[in-house]
């Protein structure tokens, strides 16, 4: 049993369940009293200690009780802590009730919720114990906001009432305007109609005053035109400056919908009288324009009447209303200048004189009339006659001038027809024609516009040299500007002739010139193609007679020292045939021959150099195969060789005796490796493909120096023109192009020359 005693004291007693002594909980083992045991009814308690079970059990329920008398007053502590924290949170529960007024406060109430705020801060800050420093913070915070708020609010009701203000003064101002708008319209208006009506009172006096019929009815109605004219005018500004008025660009007025609306609709009845007054006004100005003409008509009428009077009274010598002839000789010397002849006055005066003896003021105007035709007959016999006679000398100094352009003109004619001759003998030198002509065509064609050419050039210097003698004649001083003209426009129509057939004639050199260069590369191709075909055949005679190169040079020269002479090679060529069981007719020898001086160029003899050359071809790999090192085709492989690569040949095509595949010794250019390749293979498919010595240029480009491109240039390369390659293509590493190293034929200028451009343009091709 657990005892609970002395409780104002704090102290908790323990008594044992043996009936022994009560006493403290914290006492110590040795000062706790023994068990007393009792010794029988009637006598006094005996101490005894207790054993060590009794002693471990009491230790273990003292070490209970201890623990729940902790846990009763960690418990208790809870309870006083949550009680202060229900206060603290009651007490900020009040204060944010405040707050949460505060963050929807108006501008009117916000000074109150900020005193009521304050307030309950002021009694609740205590209360609120641990959180009354985060409490007011979030008060302060939301009272800054809420200020702010407060503050935006009362600056938004400010902007609004200005708002509200500028829009009322701005609808007055509107409304000023629409009325300032319509006051000055109808002013102007009500002017240009006061004015038109001044306009019409003087256009009916106007017509009252060109009744009159008085004397002075002219001036009266012409003063009256003038003052009707003026106000006319003064009506028009008015109307004009009334018309400007109402010309308003309604999408730039600023005025509101409803007022615009009826500004427009007075606008648009306005605008209506202005058409109206306008159509008055266009009918008063027609009547003035109509009346100012007739009285100008009028008074101009009047004064041509007086003005003749007066010339009639000026030569009526004897003023009796009548001019006699001297009256009329004297009028047409002074008047017209001309001196009329006898015949013509005396036909003239009695046509025209009346009873009395003259002409009368009535018939002067037919007098003038006559004698102004007569001046002008007169005149025009006169100049007729002049330029009869002009004519005729231009015509004379024409015939004299073309007399001296005969030989000029035979020569050109001359000329003309050689030229014509010319062009007609290019024509199997042009287009599709030369494609397809032999070399002998092509030469013959050629010599024969050789031949017109020079006949139409000589015809061409005698014409030109006629021309020349001409030419001072031309510009000689003193001369009729007509006849310089006619001679400065012959000469020049001659000239354009000479032009015409000079160029003629150079379109026929042209044609030449470019049929002569087809012609070379025809040939470079057909001797490079009969070249390439007798390699084969002399490799077969160099392995049936087991021939080096040496001893095949000494064959064929027949032992002759110093080299093989052109009769020794076509002697062995025809040999060379018969042995194949072929002939050579006179064309193929001549084909030799031509072979023999395209090898040898100007020697008489073919070293073995030359021979070298000849037989040495280089090849294009035009399909993939294996470069080998023996003559056999199962020798074993050194490298395979790519499409596109060049091989230099070292010798004849061979072809194996066991295999029967022709392969020819030579050297890869790409890495100088040597040995053999076959030629063609056993079922027909070619692996190498000769090229030619010689290329042509398609396209005008340079020669350079150097592999490099932009090397010095050595000379400038025109199309048409042969190239003897001496090293066959190779790519230039700045700018990948490919390149040849190569001699011109005309010239034996040397160098590097692009076969194609970076764009694609082909500069060079086979002949």
């Amino acid at each position: 049993q657990n005892w609970n005693a002395n409780a104002n004291a704090g102290q908790t007693w323990n008594a044992g369940n043996q009936g022994g002594q009560i006493y403290p909980a914290g006492q110590v083992a040795s000062q706790q009293p023994r068990f007393i045991a009792p010794r029988g009814p009637g006598t006094g308690m005996v101490a005894v200690a207790p054993s060590p079970a009794q002693a471990q059990a009491l230790a273990v329920r003292q070490a209970k009780e201890a623990e729940m008398n902790e846990r009763r007053a960690e418990l208790q502590a809870k309870r006083e802590e949550e009680n202060g924290r229900r206060q603290e949170h009651a007490a900020a529960i009040i204060v944010r009730k405040v707050i949460q007024r505060i963050r929807v406060v108006q501008p009117e109430t916000f000074d109150t919720l900020r005193m009521e705020l304050e307030t309950a801060m002021s009694e609740q800050l205590e209360k609120m114990g641990s959180m009354a420093e985060r409490i007011q913070q979030e008060a302060e915070k939301e009272l800054l906001e809420a200020q702010t708020r407060v503050d935006t609010l009362n600056e938004k009701r400010a902007e609004e009432e200005k708002t509200k203000a500028d829009a009322e003064a701005k609808k007055f101002i509107q409304a000023e305007t629409a009325e300032k708008m319509l006051k000055d319209a109808q002013t102007l208006v009500l002017d240009a109609e006061h004015k038109l009506e001044y306009a019409s009172t003087a256009c009916s006096q106007m017509e009252e005053a060109l009744k009159n019929k008085g004397g002075d009815a002219h001036d009266g109605a012409l003063k009256a035109a003038h003052s009707a004219a003026d106000l006319v005018q003064v009506a028009q500004t008015a109307l004009t400056d009334a018309s400007k008025e109402l010309a308003v660009t309604w999408g730039e007025v600023d005025l509101p919908d409803f007022l615009k609306g009826n500004v427009k609709k007075e606008y648009k009845a306005m605008t209506a009288k202005i058409a109206s007054c306008r159509q008055n006004l266009s009918r008063f100005s027609k009547l003035v324009k109509d009346a100012k003409d007739r009285e100008v008509r009028r008074a101009t009428a009047l004064n041509k009447e007086q003005a003749k009077k007066d010339l009639f009274g000026k030569y009526d010598s004897c003023g009796a209303g009548l001019l006699n002839q001297s009256d009329v000789r004297t009028f047409g010397k002074e008047v017209y200048g001309f001196d009329i002849p006898d015949a013509h006055l005396e036909r003239i005066h009695t046509k025209l004189r009346g009873e009395r003896g003259g002409v009368p003021y009535e018939a002067f105007q037919r007098l003038r009339a006559k004698v102004a035709i007569e001046h002008s007959c007169t005149a025009a016999r006169e100049a007729m006659a002049k330029e009869e006679e002009k004519l005729a000398r231009f015509e004379a100094k024409k015939q004299d001038f073309k007399e001296m352009l005969v030989d000029a003109e035979k020569a050109l004619e001359e000329a003309q027809e050689s030229a014509t001759s010319a062009e007609a003998a290019t024509k199997p030198l042009t287009g599709k024609n030369i494609a397809t002509a032999s070399c002998t065509a092509i030469k013959e064609n050629a010599s024969k516009v050789d031949g017109a050419v020079a006949a139409a050039k000589e015809a061409l210097e005698r014409a030109t040299t006629h021309l020349d003698a001409v030419v001072p004649a031309a510009a000689s001083e003193g001369e009729d500007e007509e006849i310089v003209k006619f001679q400065k426009k012959t000469l020049e129509d001659i000239k354009g002739r000479v032009k015409k057939v000079q160029a003629l004639v150079d379109r026929s050199i042209n044609v030449v010139k470019s049929a002569r260069g087809r012609l070379q590369r025809k040939e470079f191709a057909e001797v490079e193609a009969l070249r390439i075909r007798t390699i084969t055949s002399i490799g077969n005679f160099m392995d049936a007679k087991e021939f080096t190169l040496e001893q095949l040079h000494s064959h064929m020269a027949g032992g002759a020292e110093g080299g093989v002479k052109g009769d020794a090679f076509v002697a062995f060529m025809k040999g060379l045939y018969e042995s194949l069981g072929d002939k050579l007719d006179g064309d193929d020898a001549s084909q030799y021959s031509e072979l023999f001086k395209h090898v040898g160029g100007d020697a008489e003899v073919l070293t073995l150099q030359g021979l070298t050359e000849m037989l040495y071809c280089t090849y294009r790999v035009a399909k993939a195969t294996m470069l080998s090192d023996g003559h056999a085709i199962d020798s074993k492989g050194l490298r395979r060789l790519e499409e596109g690569e060049h091989i230099q040949g070292l010798d004849c095509p061979r072809k194996h005796v066991t295999s029967g595949v022709t392969r020819v010794k030579c050297k890869a250019m790409k890495d100088d490796v040597e040995g053999w390749v076959s030629v063609q293979g056993n079922k027909g498919s070619f692996f190498l493909e000769p090229c030619s010595k010689y290329l042509a240029c398609l396209k005008e480009t340079v020669i350079t120096a150097e592999l490099d491109v932009s090397s010095d240039t050595v000379r400038k390369l025109n199309k048409d023109e042969l190239l003897e390659v001496l090293q066959f293509p190779t790519k230039d590493p700045g700018c990948g192009v490919m390149r040849v190293k190569a001699k011109v034929a005309s010239d034996g200028a040397t160098g590097w020359v692009s076969v194609a451009g970076n764009a694609g343009t082909t500069f060079l091709e086979a002949c």
